[in-house]
């Protein structure tokens, strides 16, 4: 400590100045720099709020089309078709038959295997065999796949 106060002194004034102003102009850069960063990251959480509160308006728009969409359909209306059938017809024409690798009776309900198959339409599928059906899904296993909204599915189907 005693070799800065030692250097400090052994400036002359013109040095001392341009010492402070170096060091003042330092500390405004670092404040700035820090302001910037801390505002930018503000920012970011304020884009991120935002983005969540539309999935959420989003979200609720929906779970309110389910709603009105559960009172419009009071009881399915099932097929007398075997469940096995059904499943098979059902998901060549949702457009899983590529996807469809096995399909097996199991107890009163059916097992089936799905490679490859697009998240999105599997559940809109299941969905309308619970609705539509009244199938029930008892058993369901997901696993993502490399391809972008690609899974594997082993699901176990049954009607109560």
């Amino acid at each position: 400590m005693n070799g800065v106060r030692d250097w400090w002194r052994g400036l002359d004034m013109r040095e001392r100045r341009a010492v402070l102003l170096a060091g003042l102009a330092l500390l405004l850069f670092s404040l700035y720099s820090g302001w910037q960063s801390f505002d930018q990251a503000r920012q970011q959480r304020l884009e991120r709020l935002e983005r969540q509160r539309e999935a959420l308006r989003d979200l609720s728009r929906q779970a309110a089309e389910i709603r009105q969409l559960r009172g419009q359909a009071d009881t399915p209306s099932r097929s007398k078709e075997s469940l096995l059938a059904l499943v098979d017809r059902s998901a060549r024409a949702q457009g899983l038959g590529a996807a469809l690798k096995r399909v097996k009776p199991e107890g009163g309900g059916v097992r089936l295997w799905l490679e490859k198959a697009p998240f999105d339409t599997l559940i809109v599928w299941l969905g309308r065999l619970k609705s539509r059906q009244g199938a029930d899904i008892t058993a369901l296993s997901l696993e993502r796949v490399n391809d972008t909204g690609l899974v594997n599915a082993r699901i176990t189907l049954e009607r109560p």
